[in-house]
């Protein structure tokens, strides 16, 4: 027999109408919660999800450069961090034409991937106004290790890499767990480049002008004898090298995440969940 002829199926003959309400007390008793609250949390979450699917992060992912770190591999498990955990509506580009103002506009943010690229100045110009009116920047690995021809870049940034031992693994220890980037991530191990960064202002500029002239990376390198010093937030370290920081640059966020050499790191889930909570940090959601 159904509710037909029942406004509410607690008249039913028979029916326990106080049974409801003893549920959410045991409930409530129990440390947990109601149905109907559990329906709201749910209905909300849903929400949240549906928005997020609306309106995803739009991000900018810049590759390209040196081939030990631009293979197809590479970019499939990026393109799985963000595009397939995150959500992100990703481009994926080698094109440095894109580092113009109206294009980086559209973004929420840009990811840096390269690799000893160049760029001309009206290119690095462009990407540091972005951020400063409010783009998100995420630098990974090598982006302390690309466009060394710009001081402009490399002081943005706040560092440039000096040097790495052999591939090794090593461990991470969080310094700020509860920043949003690292909030959730404990102390791990991971098989990748562990790198050393650094470099005052001036030696970053002195660095540029090399390399601008002709100079090799590594004779450029070699003047930065300064350690990491930038006004940020150390969020990691690794044998008391810093791997990942956090600053502003205006109104925009910029974070840099030293891992992520090649598919050993970058599958390691806790690097996984730091490139997805770096990007949702530098763009603002």
């Amino acid at each position: 027999m159904g509710d037909e002829g029942f406004a509410n199926p607690a008249d039913r003959p028979g029916q326990d109408r106080d049974a409801p309400r003893r549920a959410a007390g045991r409930d409530r008793a129990r440390g947990g919660v109601s149905g109907v609250v559990r329906r709201q949390l749910c209905d909300r979450t849903i929400a949240l999800r549906r928005r997020r699917i609306q309106n995803p992060v739009r991000a900018l992912l810049l590759v390209g450069g040196a081939e030990f770190h631009n293979r197809p591999i590479h970019y499939a498990e990026l393109a799985g961090i963000f595009a397939g955990e995150a959500g992100v509506d990703l481009r994926i580009t080698s094109d440095l034409d894109t580092l113009e103002v109206r294009s980086l506009a559209r973004y929420d943010a840009i990811i840096n991937w390269s690799t000893g690229l160049r760029a001309r100045s009206r290119q690095i110009a462009a990407l540091i106004d972005a951020v400063e009116h409010g783009v998100g920047f995420l630098g990974l690995h090598a982006a302390t290790a690309t466009f060394l021809n710009s001081g402009r870049y490399l002081t943005f940034l706040g560092a440039a890499f000096i040097k790495h031992p052999p591939i090794y693994t090593f461990r991470v220890d969080v310094a700020e767990a509860g920043h949003p980037i690292t909030r959730g991530v404990e102390s791990f191990a991971v098989e990748d480049e562990r790198y050393e960064i650094g470099g005052s202002d001036g030696e970053l500029r002195s660095m540029a002008r090399l390399i601008d002239g002709g100079a090799s990376e590594r004779d450029g390198r070699a003047i930065c004898v300064s350690p990491f010093s930038a006004d940020a937030d150390v969020l990691a370290r690794a044998e008391d090298f810093p791997i990942l920081y956090a600053r502003t640059a205006r109104h925009g966020r910029l974070h840099y995440n030293a891992l992520g050499h090649d598919e050993r790191s970058l599958r390691n889930p806790s690097v996984r969940q730091l490139c997805r909570q770096g990007l949702a940090w530098v763009a603002g959601s």
